[in-house]
């Protein structure tokens, strides 16, 4: 009666007699993320990429499946901050920002040929040299660590309903058992003091407050990445029973009707 997780390709076309497509956005933020030990260490530079990118246009390449985002993580989890806007594309401005003759490279996973071809073009048309780089998840994986890719696709699905692992594993400086995601060798002191009073704080509107100033200061007045997308999670159900989506993507029992 419930096909969860049904393919985009399979749902583009949905039409299976007795069932019904229910969509919610899922757990999982799609970005890319800048390394800041080269060519976007200028903070103009980074905001020259996120006001040249169309969000809106590369989440539609999910299959129509997709919601654009503001932050690193989405709507119903714990951290997000509501007044954080997403980024406007405005060539105009990226056109001015833009150093002259910048060139880069954008790794991705394999898979993702037609985004890397969409985001490649947008960025050419303020003047941006990008060369896509397609590798395998473990290839890709290994650069990010080793802090070796200076631009790159990078995904976070926050299981746990909560900011804080990203925040930690990907915001925070390296240090310790923190930031080990951290492949831009992004450090803020203050970032880094937010996140670790997250952990310790046991008041959760306090706790919030922590978590959702990190939240903005890495997405709005640093640009460590730019949010894109957050796919969504689809469902075939049939006609015979009501059911809605929960955001953690657990199908459960008791929740199903007739």
């Amino acid at each position: 009666d419930i096909l969860a997780n049904l393919p985009a390709d399979l749902a583009g076309n949905f039409g299976f007699k007795g069932f019904s497509l229910k969509t919610r956005p899922s757990l999982e933020v799609n970005f890319l993320m800048f390394n800041f030990n080269g060519i976007f260490k200028s903070r103009d530079t980074r905001e020259a990429v996120a006001l040249a990118l169309k969000p809106d246009q590369l989440a539609r390449l999910a299959q129509g499946f997709a919601v654009p985002v503001s932050q690193f993580v989405s709507d119903g989890i714990f951290g997000y901050d509501p007044s954080i806007a997403k980024i406007e594309s405005n060539t105009a401005r990226a056109l001015e920002l833009v150093p002259a003759g910048l060139k880069t490279t954008l790794d991705l996973p394999q898979g993702l040929e037609v985004f890397g071809e969409n985001v490649v073009a947008q960025l050419k048309a303020v003047g941006i040299d990008v060369t896509s780089n397609y590798l395998s998840p473990q290839e890709l994986g290994k650069k990010i660590i080793g802090q070796a890719s200076n631009f790159y696709f990078f995904g976070w699905r926050a299981d746990l309903g909560d900011a804080s692992d990203f925040l930690t594993a990907v915001a925070h400086s390296r240090v310790g058992d923190f930031g080990q995601f951290n492949g831009g060798d992004y450090k803020n002191p203050e970032v880094d003091r937010l996140i670790e009073l997250s952990q310790t704080t046991v008041n959760q509107p306090e706790r919030l407050d922590y978590l959702r100033e990190a939240m903005k200061i890495i997405t709005v007045s640093d640009i460590i990445g730019i949010p894109l997308f957050s796919p969504e999670v689809l469902y075939g159900v049939s006609s015979d029973i009501q059911f809605s989506p929960r955001v953690d993507g657990y199908v459960l029992a008791q929740e199903v009707k007739m």
